[in-house]
């Protein structure tokens, strides 16, 4: 190769240099970035336009050789802009994705995303400081809002769930009052058939209202995740021949056989969350019985699997009723879906029941299906998790025995007379109270319509206190915790029992486990859970 070759190589190296330069300034100056670099002293050696715009110059190079202190911003930044180049070039670290306020040329204040990293040459030496940030002040004011917003939104919900709670309260306390009523003319022997008929239908409207409050508080407590699971060990022989006798009267009236099977080798007493187990019980049963008009509803009872105190239970509700469709099958667990909707006026309801259901099973990790012919029927079967406790268990024998022996129990003649102080504000449900009391047992009951007036008429004297928690005046809390102070002080013992509206207050008022109630009563009080109760609490302490 000649001279005159080498020079035109030289030139045509020199242009694709000129070249990839003019590329390289056209990128920085088009991405959608600020860009700038320093030297190790801190002083601009380059920027891009973006940034040229920022600084209120007039090119790119007219940044050459100045320093934070000639920029548009405060002494204060420009000293943290140049400490943290220093940091960077020290620790030969980056500095990546942080947040940093810069003051603008018009004074107003934005906020950048920003990224700084050292700069090498060849041999790993540190030659400065690149740096490329981003305007994220829009992002950060959206950020903002979208947090008010979220603020906002979770006070409504939670507001929307109390206003549910409460609704509910007030809803049970009228309802107290019908069902308590209707459940004590029902005992009367002076009632006719047709009588009969009229109260039990009272009694059954009630109940589909009950259970619809019932739906609606445990799905507004799930959507703001309220729902406590409480385990413990029970009886579910009994608790299955609970449900399958307050659902009798219904299935009889349409003239359909319902009946339930308990596998032998399922043990009868279960460590679970009964609550919730008895309610996805109910909503099987309840359903069945809606939508089956003849032949047979059965509920099905097994452990399929168990390893040491393990087992994995399963139960099954089976019918012979009008069945699904199956192209809507897959939409069953859905939230407000009814494969009959209820404007129709076939069947009632508000698609909320299997929607609660499937919430309930998947939080005590279970599993739910359904398996349903049109026309033939439907079986709804969920498999749970438990364990059981051989200990402390009572025979089959055992419960069996006991079972027969409380229902055939007189009160009157094994309690014998007591005093009652009725701690309740509703003149209604007062007056029911009084009627299954006096029902029940050989009794004098004086009544408390608020907190204060029960203080003064509680006295060592009283045998029972029926302590309703919703007072007007003082929370049936701080009442038990003066009687309980009171018991202490002078030392003796009176049972005190809550009666509520607020169906889970039990499990979720962090006061209820620690004032030892002697039971508790959930509103509508039925005489048979009441005599349970009284069963329980007057037999020992009697």
């Amino acid at each position: 190769m000649n001279n005159a070759d080498g020079v035109m190589v030289s030139k045509a190296y020199q242009e694709q240099l000129v070249q990839a330069n003019r590329y390289l300034h056209g990128i920085i100056d088009n991405l959608p970035h600020f860009i700038f670099w320093k030297d190790t002293e801190s002083r601009f050696l380059g920027c891009n336009k973006l940034f040229t715009e920022a600084t209120n110059l007039s090119s790119p190079n007219d940044i050459v050789g100045k320093t934070d202190y000639d920029m548009p911003w405060s002494r204060e930044q420009a000293e943290k802009f140049r400490k943290d180049d220093e940091d960077i070039i020290k620790t030969k670290q980056a500095k990546l994705s942080y947040e940093e306020e810069q003051k603008q040329k018009d004074g107003s204040v934005k906020t950048m995303l920003v990224n700084k990293t050292p700069l090498y040459d060849d041999h790993g030496n540190v030659l400065g400081v690149l740096c490329i940030y981003l305007d994220i002040t829009v992002l950060k004011q959206k950020e903002s809002e979208l947090i008010q917003a979220k603020k906002v939104a979770e006070e409504a919900n939670f507001l929307k769930t109390q206003f549910i709670q409460n609704i509910s309260h007030e809803l049970r306390t009228p309802l107290n009052g019908m069902l308590g009523m209707a459940d004590v003319l029902s005992y009367s022997p002076q009632l006719n058939e047709e009588d009969q008929e009229k109260i039990a239908n009272i009694i059954s409207s009630g109940q589909v209202l009950l259970r619809l409050v019932n739906d609606v508080l445990s799905y507004s407590k799930m959507e703001s995740k309220q729902i406590l699971l409480e385990f413990s060990e029970v009886d579910f022989t009994a608790l299955v021949k609970d449900v399958i006798d307050s659902f009798l009267p219904a299935a009889q009236k349409k003239n359909v056989a319902l009946s339930s099977y308990y596998a032998d080798r399922c043990p009868s007493h279960i460590v679970m969350e009964a609550t919730r187990v008895r309610q996805i019980l109910m909503n099987f049963v309840n359903n069945a019985i809606k939508f089956t008009h003849q032949g047979s509803i059965t509920v099905f009872i097994d452990c399929i699997s168990q390893e040491a105190d393990k087992i994995l239970l399963q139960i099954a509700v089976k019918d012979t009723g009008i069945g699904i469709p199956g192209n809507q099958l897959e939409h069953i667990f859905e939230r407000f879906y009814q494969v009959h909707p209820s404007y129709t006026q076939t069947y009632a309801g508000v698609g909320l029941g299997l929607a609660i259901v499937k919430e309930l099973v998947t939080a005590m990790k279970g599993e739910i299906k359904v398996d349903s012919q049109l026309g033939l029927g439907s079986t709804f079967s969920i498999t749970l998790p438990c364990s059981v406790n051989a200990e402390q268990a009572l025979s089959d024998q055992q419960s069996s025995a006991l079972q027969a022996f409380e229902g055939a129990i007189d009160l009157k003649q094994t309690i014998g007379a007591v005093r009652i102080l009725l701690v309740e504000d509703s003149p209604i449900n007062q007056k029911v109270m009084k009627y299954m009391l006096s029902l029940l047992l050989n009794c004098t009951i004086t009544i408390a319509a608020t907190g204060a007036d029960a203080l003064d008429k509680f006295s060592p004297e009283v045998d029972l206190v029926l302590l309703d928690i919703g007072l007007p005046d003082i929370s049936g809390f701080d009442v038990a915790v003066a009687l309980n102070e009171r018991m202490s002080a002078e030392n003796f013992s009176v049972p005190v029992v809550s009666i509520t509206a607020h169906a889970d207050v039990t499990d979720e008022h962090p006061l209820y486990q620690q004032l030892k109630f002697a039971g508790s009563l959930i509103k509508p009080v039925q005489i048979q859970t009441l005599k349970e109760l009284l069963l329980k609490v007057l037999g020992k302490s009697k």
